[in-house]
């Protein structure tokens, strides 16, 4: 009788984001992985690193909306709050 296959088990975010940042390394042309890059660097705290994805996403593709919308919104994030 066959083993029942294993469940996959879950990435930690870390891992998520170490994967994209190597398969991003492998596609360097393609802004639609550097956005999901972004937006994992994002989740992860790390809006710097984000932005400089985003950005070059843009220069990929300059008329990139969602990519537009995104950098707005992770600038947003470095700006000072006053209290």
């Amino acid at each position: 009788m066959e083993q029942p296959l294993k469940t996959q088990e879950r990435e930690t975010p870390a891992e998520l984001l170490t994967r994209l940042r190597r398969v991003a390394s492998l596609a360097p042309q393609d802004p639609e992985l550097r956005l999901t890059l972004a937006c994992a660097l994002l989740d992860n705290g790390l809006p710097e690193e984000a932005i400089a994805q985003i950005r070059s996403a843009i220069t990929l593709s300059p008329n990139h909306l969602e990519a537009r919308k995104l950098l707005a919104s992770a600038s947003q994030l470095l700006v000072p709050r006053s209290s």
